[in-house]
């Protein structure tokens, strides 16, 4: 008995620490991905070099850190990595790790070769390559499993409307736990492919695609400034869609 209250009380708090990190403020999310990876980057290389070279110079030459960090942190920020929605990533996960890890690790090793040998370069570029890429997939893919179990459970939804009210109701509906918004559709061109608490923004015209792919029940709308006439269109439209 003691042991089922514990698994229950585990759960319990596993499924807020699941919704916490959902609510939190998109540019939050950001930062904590970039410390992050600014931390295992160097890791990385060190383990490099301790396997390789243990006794090398190159543990006092700022290049070769630097190097890693900064072109790493550049890539991912470039190819998207942290535009992405991490719950809901999938392919593209690992073509943007295989990419910027790849040029990281060229440019790592072009570092290394030029301050020791290309032998030691292409060694500790093979070996951070297999760290990093294997850090950034696992890590990606860890956080987005916890996410997507049942701690973060209910009815897949796409909010429609991207505004003030839309990204109030992401925020209310995560917390009551029965509804777990997946994307926003809005009609604003300038908001279409931005992301708003998490969720990235689309155009009404790729909605029926996004109800199929993303396994969406329901469609909220948050549009409360918008006249009947326009909203009554709008639930045609989904009618039809559907």
């Amino acid at each position: 008995m003691r042991n089922i209250r514990s698994r229950f009380l585990h759960g319990l708090q596993a499924s807020a620490v699941a919704r916490r990190i959902v609510t939190l403020p998109r540019r939050i999310k950001r930062a904590i991905m970039v410390t992050a990876d600014s931390i295992a980057m160097p890791g990385c290389l060190a383990l490099s070099l301790w396997l390789v070279a243990p006794d090398s110079a190159l543990w006092a030459s700022p290049w070769p850190w630097l190097a890693c960090t900064a072109i790493a942190i550049y890539l991912f920020r470039s190819f998207g990595l942290y535009r992405s929605i991490v719950r809901f990533m999938g392919v593209e996960l690992i073509v943007v790790v295989s990419k910027s890890v790849t040029i990281t690790t060229i440019g790592l090793a072009l570092t290394v070769g030029v301050l020791d040998s290309t032998l030691v370069a292409l060694k500790i570029g093979t070996v951070f390559w297999l760290g990093a890429a294997g850090y950034l997939s696992g890590s990606r893919i860890a956080m987005r499993w916890f996410l997507q179990t049942d701690r973060v459970s209910g009815d897949r939804v796409i909010i429609y409307g991207a505004g003030n009210a839309g990204a109030q109701l992401v925020s209310s509906i995560v917390r009551g736990g029965r509804f777990t918004p997946v994307a926003f559709v809005d009609d604003s061109p300038s908001l279409c492919g931005t992301v708003i608490n998490g969720l990235e923004v689309y155009s009404p015209d790729v909605l029926p695609g996004l109800l199929e792919s993303l396994g969406v029940s329901r469609v909220l709308l948050a549009l409360p400034s918008i006249s009947r006439r326009r909203r009554r269109r709008i639930i045609e439209q989904l009618r039809a869609d559907s």
